[in-house]
């Protein structure tokens, strides 16, 4: 049940795009959450063009207290959308669902329970399930419970790691929502990098608390996001200089990835690695070669 309070602790940013399917059910799966705190849902829809924009109208005419909908005129892009969706946020903390996920029973209680009991805590995630929506089967999301339980996790690491987290399981601190924009669509990555701060990520428990659809999305847009990744490398090490050979350790273990696949990024990814070489990157590259295997990216171990 929620609680009437002076102003929301929580604002859930759900962003949509020809979503009928699958909106109701995000919708819905954050309305039941069991909370004793005021939350609000800000829904972007980026002008879709089937029911969605129905749907959403009629959960937030019935529910007109907690759902907030705004209807872009054009297309504006899902980076863009999303960057509008938090950017109108009004809650303490800020978390962000795409409209093709859903949450699991305790997510927001949990997730709160974790920044109000940590100051220097200033970002959490959760595990989620993986819905391949073409076979309609669960699996694991491949992140090693018990490591990720006891972890803490700072810039450096995200800037490092890439894939701490997927994005509809992070929330976040209001305050570390405002960031320099770069010259180029902003995906979660640079997002996580910028919006921890100073401060350290956790997963809060070991159970999931979201599913995320597999195989849709932006997600599905393997090859343009694999550059904004090349292109937000390149940027982040301008803004982050101390950090410049962890970067290039995320850069080195793209490259390789994409070297092993076949990829056809492969000369956009040399190029970042070059534009982002340290001499100590190699030693951060062993470093983190165990939590790449954990975390079970691209280029895995075995």
């Amino acid at each position: 049940m929620r609680t009437i309070g002076r102003g929301p602790k929580v604002s859930v940013c759900v962003v949509t795009y020809n979503q009928e399917q699958y909106v109701a059910q995000c919708l819905q799966s954050i309305l039941d959450q069991n909370v004793n705190f005021d939350f609000e849902i800000v829904v972007a829809d980026d002008c879709s063009t089937d029911r969605t924009r129905e749907i959403i109208s009629e959960y937030s005419t019935k529910y007109r207290d907690v759902i907030k909908p705004e209807f872009h005129k054009s297309n504006i892009g899902p980076y863009r959308n999303c960057m509008f969706a938090h950017a109108r946020a009004s809650g303490e903390y800020i978390a962000h669902l795409d409209g093709d996920d859903y949450a699991l029973p305790g997510k927001l209680k949990t997730q709160v329970e974790k920044l109000d009991a940590d100051s220097a805590c200033t970002m959490v995630w959760h595990r989620m399930r993986v819905l391949n929506v073409r076979t309609s089967s669960f699996r694991d999301d491949l992140i090693d419970p018990a490591w990720i339980e006891r972890r803490a996790f700072t810039r450096g690491d995200l800037l490092a790691l890439m894939a701490v987290g997927l994005h509809s399981s992070t929330m976040y601190r209001a305050s570390l929502r405002e960031f320099p924009m770069p010259p180029f669509d902003t995906i979660d990555y640079l997002m996580k990098v910028e919006r921890i701060g100073d401060g350290k990520g956790y997963f809060v428990g070991n159970a999931p608390l979201g599913v995320y659809r597999a195989g849709i999305g932006i997600a599905s847009s393997g090859n343009y996001t694999r550059r904004l990744m090349a292109q937000s490398m390149e940027y982040l090490a301008g803004r982050f200089p101390r950090e410049r050979a962890r970067i290039n350790t995320a850069a080195l273990t793209m490259l390789l990835a994409e070297l092993k696949n076949g990829g056809e990024n492969r000369p956009h990814l040399w190029r970042t690695w070059r534009a982002t070489f340290h001499p100590l990157s190699l030693f951060w590259f062993m470093h983190y070669w165990g939590d790449i295997g954990k975390l079970r990216l691209p280029l895995a171990p075995g």
